[in-house]
Parts: structure tokens; sequence; C-alpha cells
């Protein structure tokens, strides 16, 4: 039942979808972006609503869903249609999601640090889970530099598991590389590059030793259906 309420919600969407301008001439093509934007509308009611595993509504393939969409329709048209997700949406807490939608060169010839310390306020962070625990520690990079860390603590009684907050110093630099800059990522002491994944952007720690870069790796997506 839950299958097909989804896929009369997609249909529902797609009538929906306000006409978009198109950069090319092919109507099959704008129809085929206002389809993407309607599916990945329905997927974000359904991460939001908590229904991510039934649905399949990972960030990560709504990004991918949004990015694509972003191949047939104006940039001006993905903005008007973004203006019209909730403001308390997991989604747009999500780098990749801005970067899919709005996107600010984290690697170029020339990297506006700038630009990209107002793209990362409000973006959210999380370790690699751990099972039915799901991620042991998110990070939401707040204004003036400071982040909330949230790090979950193994009880030995019930309720088992607790999270306890703490905060953190964050910036942006650029730096010099053999093909123009890039950002890096600094949160307390540790520094981090930008890796572009499927739908997602892995934060990957530079200043520490290698065999803990996979245990200190932080991603745009948060951990789901792990039990």
């Amino acid at each position: 039942m839950k299958s097909l309420g989804l896929v009369s919600s997609v249909f529902a969407a797609v009538l929906s979808v306000s006409s978009f301008a198109v950069a090319q001439s092919s109507p099959i093509l704008l129809e085929v972006g206002k389809a993407r934007l309607a599916l990945a509308e329905v997927l974000i009611k359904a991460l939001d609503g908590g229904e991510v595993c039934e649905t399949d509504a990972y960030p990560s393939s709504i990004n991918q869903t949004v990015s694509s969409a972003t191949m047939q329709l104006e940039p001006a048209d993905i903005q008007a249609w973004v203006s019209k997700i909730p403001a308390v949406s997991k989604i747009r807490a999500d780098l990749a999601f801005r970067q899919a939608t709005n996107p600010v060169q984290l690697t170029d010839r020339t990297v506006s640090k700038a630009a990209v310390e107002t793209q990362l306020v409000g973006a959210k962070f999380h370790k690699f889970g751990m099972g039915v625990y799901g991620s042991p520690r998110n990070v939401t990079l707040g204004k003036g530099g400071i982040a909330t860390v949230q790090g979950l603590k193994i009880l030995e009684d019930a309720p088992y598991t607790e999270w306890v907050e703490s905060t953190a110093k964050w910036e942006v630099s650029v730096v010099k590389t053999s093909w123009g800059e890039k950002a890096v990522l600094k949160i307390d002491a540790i520094e981090y590059d930008f890796e572009q994944q499927s739908g997602e952007i892995w934060l990957k720690p530079t200043n520490i030793p290698a065999d803990d870069v996979q245990g200190e790796t932080l991603s745009t997506s948060d951990s789901y259906c792990e039990a």
C-alpha cells in the first residue's frame, strides 16, 4: 500500500510542477527534467517523514536525481523549485544537495573562500554508521565558525545510548594546487579535503595518520536502515 501511495504521489507531483524554461530545444527533455524534480520532491517528503528504508529515499539518491534534472532545466527554474522545499527539510542541510542545486566551486582554477563559507553554514556531516546505532557522530557547521558536535555514548544500562553535545571551531582556507586552488575545511585540529562521491560529499582528513582516515571521514549522508 505504501508503494501505491508513493506512485500516486509521484504522478500528482509531476502534474503539479509548473512549466519550466529549458536550455535545450527538445520538449521531451523538459518533461524528463520535470519528472525528475517531481520524483525528488516525493522522496524528500519520504526522507522527512521517516520512510527512507521503505522508499529508498536516501539523500544520495535524491541528490543524483536532482543533479540529473539540472541537465534539462534552467538554473533559475531549479532555484524556484528549491524555494518550495520546507526550510526544516533534512535535505537542506546536505552539502551535496546544495552543490547539486547551486554549485559553488570547491576545487577550480580559482576558489572563493567567502562563497564556500556561505554554503557551508548549516551543513551537516556524519561519521560512518555503527550498525544498529547508526552514525555515532554528527557535526553541524554553524555561523561564526562554531560547529555543534553530537557524539553517541554507549551505556551499560537502559536506555543504553545517549547523545553528548559539544562545540568545535571550523574555518575554511583556500590552498594552491597543481591545477589551481581548492577549499580546505578545518574542524578544530583536523583538516579535511572535499571529496565528491555518488550523490554525497565526503570530508577526508589530510593531517592525521593514514590508519585513522577511514574512521574520521565524515559524509553528507546519515546512516539509514542499518539494523
